[in-house]
């Protein structure tokens, strides 16, 4: 049993930014009230949902070394051929590597990332002020879970992200951890995921880490334009701090649940606040199961909230 609660009123402010209509007033509303995250800064927003620009650096299709020099996704040394991948036609992909811990130190645009068949499983990370586009997405061959790590941005009006455009896909088999921010203080913002245009979270798994600490936002994933939700799995945590501290979250400003599954988990200590599912405007919950989990000791449960036009 889950139980649904609707904000009273809306503000009648709105921003355009691509396909999405952002409530930029609601969203202060929330924040001074439900806060189930704090205000994502419109310029990031509008490049989560618009067409983001490409390096222009070198750039190629390659494959990551069996042995490469270091970790670092951005050093040409590691890849065969010698070169970054990061364009919009170019595929990175993976097999068996003794450096299988990757970190990106510059934005990355690519096509797809392929493991290959028998490939090592790997961990990418985005750090702090670092973003992944896709193009095309994601396809996991190797047989094995591959992760993908989202970072908090931990500073004011940063943020951190994996953004999937056009009609790319987060694939099968992989898994996408969205850390909470560990620092305190207004739009510090946690780790963002984004599917725009008619991108879809096809059958990945998503978990959205509460904020360790108050006023700092927790790990969200948002589905705007015509994206879907898939037949994912998505699970939400609860705030790791007292107050009005923001929890993981799903949110769909527009597009469809579709066929996923989505857990808000209930707070484990007094009040503290579960995680949230927060399903606005036109979207839809299509044919997804969501589920809201109680808390325990005093902690408050996990949240479905259903606010339509």
């Amino acid at each position: 049993m889950f139980a649904v609660t609707m904000p009273a009123s809306r503000p009648p402010e709105f921003l355009t930014l691509g396909s999405v209509f952002l409530d930029i007033a609601e969203e202060f509303w929330l924040d001074l009230t439900m806060r189930p995250f704090p205000v994502i800064s419109a310029v990031f927003l509008a490049a989560l949902f618009t067409s983001a620009p490409f390096q222009n650096a070198p750039a190629g299709s390659a494959t990551w070394d069996l042995d490469p020099t270091s970790g670092d996704w951005n050093t040409s040394a590691n890849w065969t051929p010698a070169t970054v991948p990061n364009g919009p036609a170019d595929i990175a992909s993976f097999a068996l590597s003794s450096i299988t811990d990757i970190s990106l130190s510059a934005d990355i645009n690519v096509d797809q990332i392929v493991f290959n068949p028998a490939a090592s499983a790997f961990a990418i990370t985005t750090g702090p002020f670092k973003t992944l586009t896709f193009i095309g997405g994601i396809t996991n061959n190797s047989g094995v879970r591959q992760n993908f790590v989202v970072q908090p941005s931990n500073q004011n009006s940063f943020e951190s992200g994996v953004v999937f455009t056009g009609t790319s896909t987060a694939g099968s088999n992989t898994a996408f951890t969205l850390q909470g921010a560990t620092v305190g203080g207004v739009n510090y913002q946690g780790g963002v995921i984004s599917f725009t245009d008619s991108a879809t979270a096809a059958n990945a798994a998503f978990e959205c880490e509460g904020a360790a600490v108050q006023n700092a936002g927790g790990g969200i994933v948002v589905f705007g334009g015509s994206s879907t939700a898939g037949t994912a799995t998505l699970v939400t945590n609860p705030a790791l701090a007292a107050g009005l501290t923001p929890r993981g979250t799903v949110w769909f400003p527009s597009a469809s649940a579709d066929n996923c599954t989505i857990t808000n988990n209930g707070a484990m200590q007094s009040h503290l606040r579960g995680g949230l599912t927060l399903i606005e405007g036109e979207s839809t919950a299509g044919n997804a199961t969501l589920i809201a989990n109680g808390g325990l000791n005093g902690g408050l449960g996990g949240e479905i909230r259903i606010n339509p036009c």
